[in-house]
């Protein structure tokens, strides 16, 4: 699950499961899929990952890294706070 933060700075919010950490790194390249925009991909980088998990009930028993994604031509992007969007690793 990811989601737009902030308009000023266009930024994703991601959760990346504990199964999944081992295999994602800072600085790694990714696709922002756009719901509300027909599919619509961007250019993305993981600028960070939150060293410490979190649970996440709603998503089941696992535990849940925060990843903050960046966009490589963040004025392209035509997104707001909330939407939807879904990262895919390069």
């Amino acid at each position: 699950m990811a989601e737009i933060a902030a308009s000023d700075q266009i930024q994703v919010t991601a959760y990346l499961n504990e199964v999944d950490r081992a295999s994602l790194k800072e600085g790694v390249k990714v696709n922002v899929t756009v719901d509300a925009l027909s599919g619509q991909t961007y250019a993305g980088i993981v600028k960070r990952i939150v060293p410490q998990a979190e649970a996440k009930e709603a998503w089941g028993s696992a535990a849940y890294f925060k990843v903050e994604v960046d966009f490589d031509e963040p004025k392209q992007a035509n997104l707001v706070p909330g939407m939807s969007v879904l990262v895919e690793v390069l």
